[in-house]
């Protein structure tokens, strides 16, 4: 009689023991275990209820910002000191970036309004297709009359539009350089110096109030919205002053209040942190700035309502439904 090899055995039974192992385990609680179907036809789509008079569509979520510890919607303004406001804002744009920085808006809307503001056709051409993404609420090139050669401060930099009107206006032999709290618009500034291939621009992450330049680095600073939202103007300023070399010029385009701020009302942050314009010269002049100039054209805040009735309706219909809501969901910025 032919006798089994012992050893064969047990190499089957380990063989077998393996197998057993590989497969999944089966879950004790499920009533029905599904196998996995690979199938080379393409999935069918969801079948639409018959009796739904519309089928709801589909939002797409907010991404969340990988830079900011917490978003909230429901901060006590009140008891906000200069550190928090900061964080605050930082915090918001970084936001911001993460949900605009590569998106694509509605360009011919973006042009017609900076072209109100201000901005020369050449300037439009340099900014190109990313005129959507600016962030300002004037135009500080106008008076600054940035020269070739010089070296400029963008401060409150954003997505860099203005920084890179800065460089086409200083040339090659130029220098510009923007400072911005928020770490996401910083490195999407840089992603886009690397595609448009300057060698005279660079961004930085920075405090306006404590800028990381040597004093007397710049011929000129700029600013385009980004000065609204510093807590301590004065400071700012001071700065400025300082990093400015002897005769070198500022200019900055800044939301001020009229008049002041009725306490009883709950105010959105970026409000409380707006200078009134009644002091803004004697703050500069107190500082040592000379040949103050406050220009107040273009100033009005329904400028976008002015331009929605220089574009198609459609245009501006769609410009509304992309507008970027910097902090979703408070409605103490539904002004």
């Amino acid at each position: 009689r032919n006798m089994a090899c012992p050893y064969s055995q047990k190499a089957a039974a380990a063989a077998a023991l393996e197998a057993t192992e590989a497969e999944p385990k089966k879950c004790p609680y499920a009533s029905k275990q599904v196998a996995e179907v690979v199938s080379e036809k393409p999935a069918e789509a969801p079948k639409k209820c018959p009796y739904a008079s519309k089928q709801p569509e589909v939002v797409e979520e907010p991404k969340k910002c990988p830079y900011a510890s917490k978003q909230s919607t429901d901060a006590d303004f009140t008891k906000f000191d200069d550190a928090a406001y900061k964080e605050h804002f930082r915090s918001a744009y970084n936001n911001v970036a993460v949900n605009t920085a590569s998106r694509q808006g509605n360009q011919e809307v973006a042009t017609v309004l900076m072209a109100r503001l201000g901005y020369t056709v050449e300037d439009l051409a340099v900014i190109g297709s990313d005129a959507w993404l600016m962030q300002g609420t004037g135009n500080p090139h106008n008076l600054a009359a940035i020269r070739p050669g010089e070296t400029v401060v963008d401060l409150g930099s954003g997505f860099g539009m203005d920084a890179f009107v800065a460089a086409s206006r200083a040339g090659p032999q130029g220098r510009v350089v923007g400072i911005d709290l928020s770490e996401g618009e910083v490195t999407a500034a840089l992603k886009r110096v690397q595609q448009r291939k300057l060698r005279n621009v660079d961004f930085r992450i920075g405090d306006i109030e404590e800028q990381p330049f040597e004093d007397g680095f710049a011929d000129c600073v700029i600013s385009n919205g980004g000065f609204c939202l510093v807590p301590n103007k004065p400071k700012a300023f001071g700065e400025i002053f300082r990093v400015l070399k002897p005769g070198g010029r500022m200019s900055v385009s800044c939301t001020t209040l009229l008049q002041e701020l009725d306490p009883s009302i709950d105010w959105p942050s970026c409000m409380r942190v707006f200078m009134s314009l009644s002091k803004a010269e004697e703050i500069l002049t107190s500082i040592g700035f000379v040949g103050v100039e406050i220009d107040q054209s273009n100033a009005r805040m329904d400028v976008w309502e002015k331009v929605k009735e220089e574009v198609p309706k459609e245009a501006a219909t769609k410009a509304d439904s992309e507008k970027v809501t910097i902090h979703r969901g408070d409605p103490r910025y539904e002004h």
